[in-house]
């Protein structure tokens, strides 16, 4: 399979499973938080974060 990015994974899972919650992490700064919103991820944590951050982000979107 040719390299894909993390956003393109974002399109295709949403586009297959459009019920799955999706959390995109990025360390690249506001154009990646761009685009994962625009993709539709469910979550955009921006490096670095806690894992606290990250638990709670979990447990949110599974309740």
């Amino acid at each position: 399979m040719p390299y894909v990015s993390g956003i393109g994974i974002i399109s295709v899972l949403k586009q297959n499973h459009p019920n799955i919650p999706v959390i995109a992490i990025t360390g690249y700064g506001y154009h990646a938080e761009e685009l994962a919103h625009e993709k539709k991820a469910d979550r955009i944590l921006s490096k670095p974060f806690e894992i606290q951050e990250l638990k709670e982000t979990i447990e949110n979107l599974l309740i």
